[in-house]
Protein backbone atom coordinates (compact mmCIF):
# COMPACT_ATOMS: atom_id res chain seq x y z
CA UNK A 1 0.00 0.00 0.00
CA UNK A 2 1.27 3.41 -0.87
CA UNK A 3 1.64 5.98 1.91
CA UNK A 4 -0.98 9.02 2.83
CA UNK A 5 1.86 11.26 1.64
CA UNK A 6 1.43 9.66 -1.93
CA UNK A 7 -2.24 9.73 -1.70
CA UNK A 8 -2.22 13.22 -1.07
CA UNK A 9 -0.25 14.04 -4.31
CA UNK A 10 -2.21 15.80 -7.05
CA UNK A 11 -3.22 13.04 -9.60
CA UNK A 12 -1.15 14.05 -12.52
CA UNK A 13 2.21 13.44 -9.96
CA UNK A 14 0.83 10.00 -8.71
CA UNK A 15 0.12 9.08 -12.69
CA UNK A 16 3.84 10.08 -13.53
CA UNK A 17 5.60 8.31 -10.39
CA UNK A 18 3.29 4.88 -11.16
CA UNK A 19 3.79 5.51 -14.98
CA UNK A 20 7.62 5.37 -14.96
CA UNK A 21 7.40 2.28 -12.39
CA UNK A 22 5.03 0.46 -14.97
CA UNK A 23 7.88 1.03 -17.60
CA UNK A 24 10.90 -0.24 -15.77
CA UNK A 25 8.84 -2.88 -14.18
CA UNK A 26 7.37 -3.92 -18.08
CA UNK A 27 10.51 -3.43 -19.77
CA UNK A 28 13.00 -5.15 -17.30
CA UNK A 29 11.02 -7.22 -14.77
CA UNK A 30 10.77 -7.16 -11.42
CA UNK A 31 13.99 -8.17 -10.18
CA UNK A 32 16.11 -6.23 -12.83
CA UNK A 33 14.21 -2.86 -13.06
CA UNK A 34 16.49 -0.47 -11.09
CA UNK A 35 14.58 2.00 -8.75
CA UNK A 36 17.45 4.40 -9.91
CA UNK A 37 15.71 4.62 -13.53
CA UNK A 38 12.49 5.22 -11.86
CA UNK A 39 12.84 8.17 -9.53
CA UNK A 40 15.18 9.67 -12.72
CA UNK A 41 12.14 9.39 -15.12
CA UNK A 42 9.54 10.24 -12.25
CA UNK A 43 11.51 13.18 -11.50
CA UNK A 44 11.90 12.73 -7.89
CA UNK A 45 14.52 11.53 -5.52
CA UNK A 46 14.70 8.26 -3.97
CA UNK A 47 14.73 8.90 -0.89
CA UNK A 48 11.06 10.46 -1.56
CA UNK A 49 9.79 7.23 -3.70
CA UNK A 50 10.83 5.18 -0.13
CA UNK A 51 8.62 7.46 1.51
CA UNK A 52 5.96 6.35 -0.65
CA UNK A 53 6.33 3.12 -0.33
CA UNK A 54 7.99 1.12 1.87
CA UNK A 55 9.87 -0.77 -0.49
CA UNK A 56 10.12 -1.97 -3.98
CA UNK A 57 8.17 -4.81 -3.60
CA UNK A 58 4.94 -2.32 -2.23
CA UNK A 59 5.61 -0.44 -5.52
CA UNK A 60 5.51 -2.99 -7.79
CA UNK A 61 2.24 -4.38 -5.76
CA UNK A 62 0.52 -1.00 -6.50
CA UNK A 63 1.70 -0.93 -9.60
CA UNK A 64 0.00 -4.31 -10.65
CA UNK A 65 -2.96 -2.75 -8.42
CA UNK A 66 -3.01 0.36 -10.79
CA UNK A 67 -3.17 -1.56 -14.25
CA UNK A 68 -5.71 -3.67 -12.83
CA UNK A 69 -7.73 -0.59 -12.38
CA UNK A 70 -7.18 0.41 -15.52
CA UNK A 71 -8.63 -1.95 -17.19
CA UNK A 72 -11.34 -2.40 -14.77
CA UNK A 73 -12.36 1.03 -16.06
CA UNK A 74 -14.85 0.61 -18.60
CA UNK A 75 -15.78 -2.86 -17.90
CA UNK A 76 -19.14 -4.01 -18.46
CA UNK A 77 -21.52 -4.57 -15.03
CA UNK A 78 -22.47 -8.32 -15.14
CA UNK A 79 -25.90 -7.20 -13.80
CA UNK A 80 -26.32 -5.42 -17.39
CA UNK A 81 -25.35 -8.66 -19.82
CA UNK A 82 -25.99 -12.53 -19.35
CA UNK A 83 -22.91 -14.11 -18.07
CA UNK A 84 -21.45 -15.73 -20.70
CA UNK A 85 -22.15 -12.17 -23.02
CA UNK A 86 -20.47 -10.77 -20.31
CA UNK A 87 -17.17 -13.02 -20.54
CA UNK A 88 -16.91 -12.39 -24.17
CA UNK A 89 -17.30 -8.73 -24.14
CA UNK A 90 -15.18 -8.98 -21.19
CA UNK A 91 -12.02 -10.51 -23.07
CA UNK A 92 -12.75 -8.10 -26.06
CA UNK A 93 -12.16 -5.61 -23.58
CA UNK A 94 -8.94 -7.20 -22.49
CA UNK A 95 -7.80 -7.41 -26.11
CA UNK A 96 -8.15 -3.63 -26.70
CA UNK A 97 -6.78 -2.39 -23.44
CA UNK A 98 -4.05 -4.66 -23.46
CA UNK A 99 -3.29 -3.30 -27.64
CA UNK A 100 -3.74 0.28 -26.66
CA UNK A 101 -1.33 -0.06 -23.73
CA UNK A 102 1.77 -1.57 -24.61
CA UNK A 103 3.53 -1.89 -20.96
CA UNK A 104 0.38 -2.56 -19.25
CA UNK A 105 0.27 -5.67 -22.04
CA UNK A 106 4.47 -7.00 -21.02
CA UNK A 107 3.66 -6.37 -17.46
CA UNK A 108 1.03 -8.85 -17.75
CA UNK A 109 3.24 -11.21 -20.03
CA UNK A 110 5.79 -11.21 -17.43
CA UNK A 111 2.76 -11.87 -14.51
CA UNK A 112 1.65 -14.94 -16.25
CA UNK A 113 5.40 -16.44 -17.68
CA UNK A 114 6.26 -16.28 -14.54
CA UNK A 115 3.55 -16.90 -11.96
CA UNK A 116 5.68 -19.21 -9.68
CA UNK A 117 8.06 -16.65 -8.65
CA UNK A 118 7.09 -15.08 -5.19
CA UNK A 119 6.30 -11.33 -5.97
CA UNK A 120 4.47 -12.38 -9.05
CA UNK A 121 2.89 -14.82 -7.24
CA UNK A 122 1.28 -12.66 -4.68
CA UNK A 123 0.46 -10.41 -7.47
CA UNK A 124 -1.36 -12.18 -9.08
CA UNK A 125 -3.02 -13.42 -5.78
CA UNK A 126 -4.08 -9.82 -5.06
CA UNK A 127 -5.09 -9.16 -8.53
CA UNK A 128 -7.54 -12.19 -8.44
CA UNK A 129 -9.11 -11.28 -5.28
CA UNK A 130 -9.95 -8.20 -6.61
CA UNK A 131 -11.46 -9.32 -9.61
CA UNK A 132 -13.59 -11.67 -7.15
CA UNK A 133 -14.81 -8.90 -4.63
CA UNK A 134 -16.40 -7.31 -8.29
CA UNK A 135 -18.35 -10.22 -9.04
CA UNK A 136 -22.48 -8.80 -8.47
CA UNK A 137 -25.08 -11.00 -7.16
CA UNK A 138 -26.94 -10.65 -10.08
CA UNK A 139 -29.54 -12.28 -12.20
CA UNK A 140 -27.50 -12.40 -14.78
CA UNK A 141 -25.86 -15.48 -13.56
CA UNK A 142 -29.34 -17.32 -14.31
CA UNK A 143 -31.62 -15.04 -16.22
CA UNK A 144 -33.97 -18.06 -17.71
CA UNK A 145 -34.01 -19.69 -14.40
CA UNK A 146 -32.72 -22.76 -15.97
CA UNK A 147 -29.55 -23.98 -13.90
CA UNK A 148 -29.80 -27.12 -12.62
CA UNK A 149 -30.28 -27.84 -8.63
CA UNK A 150 -26.73 -27.33 -6.77
CA UNK A 151 -25.05 -25.10 -9.46
CA UNK A 152 -24.16 -22.34 -7.96
CA UNK A 153 -22.51 -18.78 -9.09
CA UNK A 154 -19.20 -20.14 -7.31
CA UNK A 155 -19.66 -23.19 -9.55
CA UNK A 156 -19.69 -21.01 -12.92
CA UNK A 157 -17.72 -18.66 -12.13
CA UNK A 158 -14.88 -21.27 -11.12
CA UNK A 159 -15.05 -22.95 -14.35
CA UNK A 160 -14.40 -19.66 -16.43
CA UNK A 161 -11.51 -19.06 -14.64
CA UNK A 162 -10.04 -22.45 -15.01
CA UNK A 163 -11.06 -22.78 -18.61
CA UNK A 164 -9.30 -18.77 -18.56
CA UNK A 165 -6.13 -20.05 -17.20
CA UNK A 166 -6.23 -23.48 -19.13
CA UNK A 167 -6.11 -21.21 -22.16
CA UNK A 168 -3.61 -18.27 -21.27
CA UNK A 169 -1.62 -21.14 -19.62
CA UNK A 170 -1.93 -22.65 -23.24
CA UNK A 171 -0.86 -19.56 -25.58
CA UNK A 172 1.35 -17.94 -23.04
CA UNK A 173 4.28 -18.89 -24.82
CA UNK A 174 2.81 -18.13 -28.25
CA UNK A 175 2.14 -14.34 -26.92
CA UNK A 176 4.90 -11.96 -28.97
CA UNK A 177 6.98 -9.98 -26.51
CA UNK A 178 5.47 -6.93 -27.46
CA UNK A 179 2.44 -5.09 -29.17
CA UNK A 180 3.11 -6.11 -33.12
CA UNK A 181 1.81 -7.23 -35.65
CA UNK A 182 1.18 -10.98 -34.78
CA UNK A 183 -0.72 -9.63 -31.53
CA UNK A 184 -3.89 -9.07 -32.48
CA UNK A 185 -3.54 -12.65 -34.69
CA UNK A 186 -2.24 -14.29 -31.74
CA UNK A 187 -5.14 -12.86 -29.50
CA UNK A 188 -7.68 -13.05 -31.71
CA UNK A 189 -6.95 -17.13 -31.50
CA UNK A 190 -6.85 -17.12 -28.18
CA UNK A 191 -10.28 -15.22 -27.47
CA UNK A 192 -12.10 -17.81 -30.43
CA UNK A 193 -10.55 -20.75 -28.57
CA UNK A 194 -12.13 -19.54 -25.23
CA UNK A 195 -15.66 -18.76 -26.75
CA UNK A 196 -16.01 -22.23 -27.89
CA UNK A 197 -15.40 -23.40 -24.41
CA UNK A 198 -17.78 -21.09 -23.09
CA UNK A 199 -20.52 -22.08 -25.96
CA UNK A 200 -19.86 -25.43 -24.28
CA UNK A 201 -20.43 -24.34 -20.73
CA UNK A 202 -23.76 -22.85 -21.98
CA UNK A 203 -25.84 -25.28 -24.54
CA UNK A 204 -23.93 -28.53 -23.76
CA UNK A 205 -21.62 -31.09 -25.68
CA UNK A 206 -24.18 -32.45 -28.02
CA UNK A 207 -26.77 -31.22 -30.94
CA UNK A 208 -30.46 -32.36 -30.01
CA UNK A 209 -30.22 -35.29 -27.13
CA UNK A 210 -27.46 -36.24 -25.94
CA UNK A 211 -26.27 -40.26 -26.17
CA UNK A 212 -27.05 -42.35 -23.46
Amino acid sequence: MPSEQFLRLPPEQQERILQASLVAFAEHGYDLASTNRIVRDAGISKGVLFKYFQDKQALFLHVVEWSTGRYLTGLPRLVDLPIFEWMKVTTQHKLRFLRDRPHDYRLALRLAREPEHPVHALALRLQTERLRALRPDAPAWDPGGHLRPGVTQEHIWNLLNWIAAGLQEKFVDRLPDVVGERFEEVYQALTDEFEVYLGILQFGLYEGEAPS
